[in-house]
């Protein structure tokens, strides 16, 4: 990630010499957004009143849905995992992610740039709040004929369109409008990332290896970069496809988040470290974390690691359906099994551990390495480290430095 590249977006969209550019995003954000919460919240407040505030609470609890005291991190989804790995995950997009930094610099001053954050860490929560009572809604709505057993959808991941397509049959619109809201979330995130990606391509490699570009050449490049990376995007998307889950596809991009989290804190927390302990933090939290992603993705691939699943029923299914299935289904936990591979055998245990949990591993990481390498390389006087590159947490126990003030953000 380059400031400078951060610096030049802001600055085009300042001069309005980019047609478009950062504001256009945010505003398309902002509706599609809109949009996305709309459609959530009418599915919630439906299967809330089809099914009953008192009987979700009652089936998920029967069934040994609600677990508060579990922190064994081979559990793939507990409360914990959700709130505590979430949490680190989370943490990352919302201060080293590109887009969002691109964001923050194009406030007039700090305070709104807190405000930014402050409104972000609110949305997001009640989003993933919202996603989560959804999830217990759909199941006590289908407590007794589960459509997943009866094999009416391919995916769990397609329970919530499915979950839509029932009830949402009663309000006239309701269907479209959610189909609507996921597709704006994608085109959300994707201008969001296409944006940040070819402002960070052009400034760092493709801007050096000229004298100078005009305006019009400036953006007939950019155009380019970004179809060239949407097409990157769409074939993988047929990759994801064969994946597991669609939310376990998407966070293979902790093998980067951990590792540049636990960077920028090593470079903030920490004054004394120095360049070498950022180089071998950042190689040996990027290496567990790209380890942690490939073995846990190809256990799943290879079925030699099965998710335990809470028992599902399809007791009071409609004839003739139910004539086909058996009357119950509870399926037995799976033992571990990492035989596809012979030895080492304890390097699979790690694909136990919940991809939650990937992006707090991966920062880790990198900071008791980074900190062990500074070390040994000879640490650095804080004395020569700029202010401005140290959390102000930390300022008042600094000691004077040696250095002037040539960096600051706003």
């Amino acid at each position: 990630m380059s400031l400078k590249s951060l610096e030049y977006f802001v600055k085009f969209e300042g001069d309005n010499k980019l047609q478009g550019g950062l504001k256009a995003v945010v505003w398309t954000n902002t509706i599609q957004m809109g949009a996305t919460v709309t459609g959530i919240l009418a599915v919630l407040i439906i299967g809330i009143k089809e099914v009953g505030i008192s009987n979700v609470i009652k089936r998920n609890k029967d069934t040994d849905r609600f677990e508060f005291i579990n922190l064994d991190p081979s559990k793939r989804d507990t409360v914990w995992a959700i709130i505590i790995g979430n949490y680190f995950y989370l943490l990352a997009n919302c201060t080293v992610n590109q887009s969002l930094v691109q964001r923050y610099l194009a406030v007039p001053n700090r305070k709104k740039g807190n405000l930014s954050v402050l409104n972000f860490a609110i949305g997001t929560t009640f989003i993933v709040s919202t996603c989560c009572i959804t999830g217990l809604v759909i199941f006590a709505y289908y407590y007794e004929c589960d459509p997943w057993n009866l094999q009416e959808i391919r995916r769990v991941d397609e329970i919530l369109p499915y979950f839509v397509r029932e009830v949402g049959s009663v309000v006239p619109g309701l269907p479209v409008l959610f189909v609507s809201g996921l597709f704006s979330t994608t085109l959300s995130v994707m201008s969001s990332a296409l944006n940040s990606v070819t402002g960070v391509i052009f400034e760092d490699l493709v801007r050096p290896s000229t004298d100078s570009f005009s305006e019009k050449k400036t953006c007939i490049l950019m155009k380019i970069i970004v179809l060239i990376v949407g097409i990157l995007c769409v074939v993988m998307a047929f990759i994801v496809d064969n994946l597991n889950t669609l939310i376990q596809a998407a966070r293979i991009s902790d093998i980067t988040t951990g590792p540049l989290l636990g960077m920028f804190t090593l470079g903030m927390f920490f004054p004394w470290a120095n360049a070498k302990g950022a180089f071998f933090g950042g190689i040996s939290g990027t290496a567990v974390s790209l380890l942690l992603s490939i073995v846990s993705q190809a256990a799943i691939a290879h079925d030699r690691i099965q998710y335990p699943q809470k028992p599902l029923s399809i007791s009071r299914c409609p004839p003739p359906t139910l004539s086909d299935y058996d009357y119950f289904f509870s399926p037995k936990e799976v033992p571990y099994d990492f035989n596809f591979m012979k030895e080492p055998h304890w390097i699979f245990e790690i694909a136990k551990i919940s991809y939650w949990w990937h992006t707090l591993i991966g920062a880790v990481t990198v900071l008791f390495f980074g900190i062990s390498a500074s070390y040994l390389s000879g640490f650095t006087d804080p004395k020569l480290v700029n202010k401005d590159l140290i959390t102000p947490v930390l300022h008042r126990f600094l000691p004077e430095t040696k250095v002037s003030n040539i960096f600051s953000l706003f």
